[in-house]
Parts: structure tokens; sequence; C-alpha cells
């Protein structure tokens, strides 16, 4: 445990105090995506986070590059269950259309990509 300290006057103080506590209890969910694919889920400057806080109500912390562990990074999500499993299903389909690699016979690459890249 550890000691917090709040300044202030009585209706300041417990309100933070409130705001405190209500955060340490919502339910978290932690768990892995890779981690190039951690800049799909943020998205440019947040709006991927702060789309999916919008429609479920969860806040979205994606892990710093350097706490990166097998090339994996943690999410952690904090809000009401429902909500949680929502964002998590969400950052999943994000990430799960991106990864999917196949390979095709290498003669037909051409046809794929398109003179000077025009299919792709």
């Amino acid at each position: 445990m550890i000691k917090v300290t709040l300044m202030g006057n009585k209706e300041g103080c417990d309100k933070a105090k409130k705001i405190i506590m209500d955060i340490i209890s919502e339910p978290t969910e932690v768990f892995e995506i890779p981690e190039d694919m951690s800049g799909i889920v943020i998205g440019k400057g947040g709006s991927k986070v702060k789309e999916i806080k919008s429609e479920t109500g969860v806040r979205v912390s994606v892990g710093s590059r350097d706490s990166t562990v097998d090339s994996m990074i943690k999410v952690t999500l904090k809000g009401h269950k429902e909500g949680c499993d929502e964002a998590k299903k969400i950052i999943m389909n994000l990430i799960s259309k991106l990864t999917e690699e196949f390979e095709i016979p290498e003669d037909m690459s051409g046809v794929v990509i398109g003179k000077g890249g025009s299919k792709s």
C-alpha cells in the first residue's frame, strides 16, 4: 500500500478522494498485443484510443515501446466489465485485420500488384 496525501479544502479533498477510489475500484483487464500493432490501436494523436473510449466508456492505456517483452506490449482497460469486453473485442478486431498473411505463387505477384502498383 502507498500513502496518498491530498491538500486543499475539505470539499476538494473529498472530491479528489472519490475520483481516486473510483479509479482504483474499476475492473481492470490487461492483455498483450504485438508491439508493431500498438500504433494501430493508439491511432494518430491517440485518435483510436479516444474513439474506443467514446464507444465503450473504458479508458485504454497502451504500454510504452520500451516496456515491450518478446515483441509484445501490454494494453490495460479500465471501466465497467461490459465496456472492457467490448473494448478488447474492438482492439482484437483492429489487429487481426492487419496481421493475416498468406502466400501466392511468385509469378502471380505482378497480377496482384498491377502495373506500377496500380492495384495496391
